[in-house]
Order: structure tokens, then sequence, then C-alpha cells
């Protein structure tokens, strides 16, 4: 098949080549034979690695590279080498080994492909951190690395980036077209979410990353087609909780619908306790909200908004802001409220509580009131094992553990 220097023929003959996950010797031949005859152009080398940068990264647009055998990583390492003699492939030289004349690549450094940032970051990092990044196709890069949001197996990447796109103003410094491409994967986030069973296994991060894809809309209303407008509005009833429907009750006001459209979203019943669940959710996204008297910032916020999602009403969310307020002070450091210990305890303790329970909206009253027997259970495990060497030593000593054990009282106490 003739090239002749155009990368969109590359993609192509790459795409095609990958439908069954892996680059054959003979595929791998006659590409680098086609590729041959008019002279390998940087604007094509440019391509076969994006295209198999999008492969790597789980799998993008319905094709995916397994690299998974010795063999498979063999031919493709062959290959690369074998175009990078012809044209530099546009990757980190550091990580390519000095056998790059006989045709191998570093594995580690072919894995650079993937985690290459593809995508400028956003302005403000995730609440985990990690830089958030929105390419022109509306592709999603987290700390460099392409998304495949795949919301049946939904990871915590995915969760994290999704939820980071709540901040304020974060989606408004994008291109308009790249908001209405971002807005057509949040769209199938959505209603490929919402089509599986609400008690399908990963429940948690499904629903977070739904509602999450939904918050993110809901502040690009302005730019959905109409198409996207009737997505929402042919998903309204599924929506498991009352802020799912809040939000995209929220997106509909924003959005330019049809007369049609208009009527059908007329129609719709609001959810009972939206407006509050919507302020709690804004105050969260916004890092504004407070545990007492102490603000809830970073980690701290991405987990209010991962609570908040299946919250049902104003007591949900004051048992919600009352447990983080315990589980604050099992480090106290006062510097930084919820460390990563704690921060750590409180999202085991939400996703079991949300996988344990056949429902999708809570109360939470578990989650508060158990807190500080959590907390008080960890802290003993921490004073016996920081005591063992006294025990064991030549003059063992129970003090220690008495110590311990009249510390987690005075907290189960409070």
């Amino acid at each position: 098949m003739p090239i002749k220097n155009d990368p969109a023929v590359v993609r192509q003959f790459l795409t095609q080549a990958l439908q069954d996950q892996e680059l054959s010797v003979n595929e791998a031949d006659e590409l680098l034979q086609t590729l041959e005859q008019d002279g390998v152009t940087e604007g094509e080398t440019q391509a076969l690695i994006s295209t198999l940068k999008s492969a790597l990264a789980e799998g993008s647009n319905g094709v995916k590279l397994d690299l998974s055998t010795a063999g498979r990583r063999e031919v493709v390492n062959r290959f690369l080498g074998q175009v990078d003699q012809l044209q530099p492939l546009p990757v980190d030289r550091g990580s390519v080994n000095n056998a790059a004349s006989t045709g191998s690549v570093n594995w580690l450094g072919l894995m650079n492909l993937q985690s290459q940032s593809i995508a400028t970051p956003l302005a403000s990092p995730g609440f985990d951190g990690q830089d958030i990044g929105v390419d022109n196709s509306g592709e999603i890069t987290h700390d460099g690395a392409r998304l495949a949001l795949d919301i049946s197996e939904p990871t915590e990447p995915m969760v994290d980036s999704l939820l980071a796109l709540n901040k304020p103003n974060t989606l408004q410094e994008l291109p308009a077209e790249t908001r209405v491409a971002l807005n057509e994967k949040l769209t199938s986030v959505v209603t490929d979410g919402l089509a599986i069973d609400a008690e399908a296994p990963a429940k948690f991060k499904r629903m977070v990353s739904v509602n999450a894809a939904l918050g993110a809309l809901s502040n690009t209303a302005a730019d959905w087609t109409p198409e996207t407008a009737d997505a929402i509005i042919d998903s309204y009833d599924k929506a498991a909780t009352p802020l799912m429907k809040g939000l995209m009750l929220r997106g509909l006001e924003k959005a330019n619908l049809t007369d049609a459209q208009k009527a059908r979203v007329a129609s719709l019943e609001k959810p009972e306790h939206g407006e509050e669940l919507l302020t709690a959710w804004d105050s969260a996204r916004n890092e504004q909200a407070k545990a007492g008297w102490t603000k809830i910032e970073d980690g701290a916020a991405g987990f209010a908004m991962k609570a908040l999602t299946f919250a049902k009403k104003q007591a949900a969310i004051d048992n919600v802001m009352d447990g983080m307020k315990s589980w604050k002070d099992l480090n106290s450091d006062y510097s930084k409220p919820w460390d990563n210990e704690e921060l750590s305890n409180m999202n085991r303790i939400l996703e079991t509580y949300v996988e344990s329970y056949p429902q999708t909206v809570y109360v939470y009253g578990t989650f508060s009131k158990n807190a500080p027997k959590e907390i008080a259970k960890i802290t003993s495990e921490k004073a016996v094992e920081k005591a063992m060497p006294d025990l064991q030593g030549a003059n063992p000593s129970i003090l220690p553990i008495l110590h311990s054990f009249a510390f987690g009282l005075i907290r189960l106490a409070r």
C-alpha cells in the first residue's frame, strides 16, 4: 500500500494492523518497506508515535497494542529501531538504549512513549496533586499519561482526573473546540456508566466518575451540542443519585436547547434535596467547605466530592463533615489537617461502605459514628507496634501499652 509521505495513511495503516492488538513481523516489514519507498518524513514518524501512544495507553478509538509477550515486544522494538535509522523518532533520547543501532529499543524507553505528556497541563493540578491535561481531541491525561475513559473498569487516575475538571474555571481556559470534543467524551462516560447495573462491581469508582463527568459538563453547558443535550435528557431517569440529577438540570438550564428539548426538560421531576446537595458540591470543588473550623482542601476536597456523590440529604452532608473532622485528628498535623494516611483510611472506609450496601444514596451515620472507634483502633495498633521492642527487651515494660490504651479510651470518649 503506497503511503507517499502521507502521515494520515501511516496512521490508517498502523490502526488497521493493530486491530488484533499486535504488530506482526509481516505487518512491521510491510510498513517499513512502504515507508522506505519515498523516504520517511518527520510528519510520518510523528503519526507513527502518536498512534502507538494511544494504543499503549490502555487503548484509544478501539485500538490497543498488547505487549504482554517477549515476542511481541521484540517485533515492535526492532521495527522502531529500523524506522529511527531512516528518520529519528520523536522520543526522549535518554530512554533509548545503546543497542538502538541493532533495532532494539529499551522497553522502559518504549513505555515512556506512553508517559510523555501529550497535552498541556491545566493551570490547576488535580486534587491528588497530579497534572491534568486535555488535548485538542478531548483526550485527558493524568500525570502525562493518556487515560482510557473505560467506565466499565474505572481506575483511580480516571476518578481523580474527572474530579479535577470540576475545579473553578478549569475548563474555561480551554479553546471552545476542545471543550466540545471533551464534552463528547464526558457524555459517553455518563451514558455508558448509567447503562451499567448500579450494583455491578466497581460501583463506587463508576458512580463517582459519572457524577464528576456530569459536574464538568454542567460547567461547559454553553458548548453543548444538541446531541449532548438529548443524551443528558435521555439519561435523567437513569441517574442514580439526587446530586447527579441536580447537576444534569444545572447543565440543561445553561445549555442552548431547542423548543422540543425545553419541553422535555420542563417535564423532568426535580430531585429532593437537590439544591442543598449542589451547594455542598460547589463548596467542596471550590475548596471552601469546612469540617468544623478547618477548611477542606487538596486531597480532602477530592474525598468530600466522592462522598457527596452518594449523599441523600443535608444530614448526610453533616455526617461526612463530622466524620472528616474526627479523622483529621488521627495524626494531629495542623499544618496538613488530612495527611495521606488519614485520606487513605477515609477512602478505604468510604469505598467499602458504598460497595457493601445495595443502594446508591446514604446518610453516612455509620461513617460519622464509627470514626472515633476506627481512629482509636489504629492509634492503639501503632502504639503496640512501637512498644514491642520494650516488651521483648531485657527489662520488659507494659507501661507503653497501658499508655496506648488510655489514649485510645480518651479518643472513644470524645
